[in-house]
């Protein structure tokens, strides 16, 4: 599949920040076309609330025709799939992954797409840079 317009298709991940005591979980929504993250937040569990509450936030700047997560449980709750279908989105789940040393983000909900390094293809600038958010961004969107 080619991916060649915003909001065409758009992903979302969670991966742990380790943290003197522990860890804080991060997850974060990103349209797979421009890179942007459209929605992010930190939370101290994994429970699936602060999934949709992104979710939630990213609706409010747009709507993706598809949506892809991994089969987490998090994102095969009945409220998260039916959000996103509320909103019109096509859900797509990639299949099951086993994290393992040499991936570059290992470790409980390790990343489909990563958040580690936090450096990302560009395409504006055809180079890699980091990843931008919405403020962030050339046309202001």
């Amino acid at each position: 599949m080619e991916i060649v317009r915003p909001d065409q298709v758009w992903s979302t991940d969670i991966t742990y920040v380790p943290m003197p005591r522990g860890f804080l979980y991060l997850t974060a929504v990103i349209d797979w076309y421009s890179r942007y993250v459209l929605a992010w937040r930190l939370s101290n569990s994994l429970e699936g609330s602060f999934c949709l509450e992104v979710l939630e936030e990213a609706l409010q700047r747009g709507q993706p025709e598809i949506f892809n997560t991994d089969q987490g449980v998090q994102y095969t709750a009945a409220a998260f799939t039916g959000r996103q279908q509320r909103a019109g989105a096509l859900v797509s789940m990639t299949r099951k992954r086993v994290p393992t040393r040499q991936s570059t983000n290992s470790g409980p909900g390790a990343c489909a797409w990563g958040f580690s390094p936090i450096r990302k293809h560009s395409p504006q600038c055809g180079k890699l840079g980091p990843m931008r958010t919405r403020c962030q961004t050339h046309d202001g969107r």
